[in-house]
């Protein structure tokens, strides 16, 4: 099983398939690069797909260390280097593209283009728009948050989807969320809440590519329209369909979008 061992910090589970210019994806909240295995197979047609455990997640290590948006940017700059990729499509769903989005505001040069699923720069409030996290839906999160853990993490991603799925696949989700340690998540959850990108959104210039479901119901729509209007070089797809999980819910739409993306310029 292929893991990289960094001179500084955890050690990380990762798998790579194809070959060309490299594909870089980092996985959302409590879930692990099993999210990605839909794609993985038709993009690596093209591309060295590399997907990747962050901290606490999946294979990789759990360690001492808080797990957050800082720390996972830690994890892509490790990947990164140790795999010396250059000329990267990095690619962050959701959380995974808040950390995406701190290793280019901290000045990381390896990647040459940006993909956000789902992605928001802050949580609480992306004035002048709306944004998701009302205080009603936060006590909707709040009750399901006292249920038992299986419960929890089984309704939380019933709220990924806003399309008819099997229930299979709330369930695979659900899972990688349970194999996750609670204090994981719980340290996850408080630096997603915790983060406010929206002061570094003019500083990334990296060309990028938004991402959004049009009814997404955990990340707000908006949010990507506040980044295509503040990033200098960014535009915005929008999965008419989808939720949170446009790879999912409209996956061969998906893997054009980005093939498109990656392989222009």
């Amino acid at each position: 099983m292929p893991y990289l061992q960094p001179e500084q910090g955890p050690t990380l589970y990762y798998e790579e398939k194809g070959a060309g210019r490299p594909l870089l994806l980092v996985h959302d909240w409590g879930t692990n690069l099993r999210a990605w295995d839909g794609v993985v197979g038709e993009l690596a047609d093209e591309f060295r797909v590399i997907s990747f455990d962050l901290r606490g997640h999946g294979s990789s290590e759990v360690t001492n260390t808080a797990h957050g948006v800082d720390a996972f940017a830690d994890d892509i700059a490790a990947i990164t280097e140790g795999l010396m990729l250059s000329d990267t499509t990095l690619v962050g769903w959701s959380m995974g593209g808040q950390a995406a989005m701190r290793y280019l505001a901290r000045g990381g040069v390896r990647a040459a283009k940006l993909g956000l699923i789902g992605t928001m720069p802050f949580y609480l409030d992306i004035s002048p728009y709306k944004t998701n996290w009302t205080q009603d839906f936060m006590r909707e999160i709040g009750e399901m948050a006292a249920l038992a853990r299986p419960l929890f993490v089984r309704r939380f991603f019933d709220l990924y989807f806003s399309t008819e799925v099997p229930p299979e696949v709330i369930d695979w989700l659900a899972q990688m969320a349970l194999a996750t340690p609670a204090w994981v998540t719980f340290e996850c959850s408080a630096s997603l809440f915790a983060t406010d990108l929206r002061p570094v959104l003019g500083s990334i210039t990296t060309p990028t590519l938004l991402m959004h479901g049009r009814r997404d119901r955990m990340c707000a729509y908006d949010a990507s329209i506040l980044m295509a209007e503040t990033m200098p070089n960014a535009r915005m797809t929008t999965f008419e369909l989808a939720g949170h999980s446009p790879h999912l819910e409209e996956r061969e739409t998906f893997v054009t979008s980005l093939a498109t993306f990656a392989r222009s310029g």
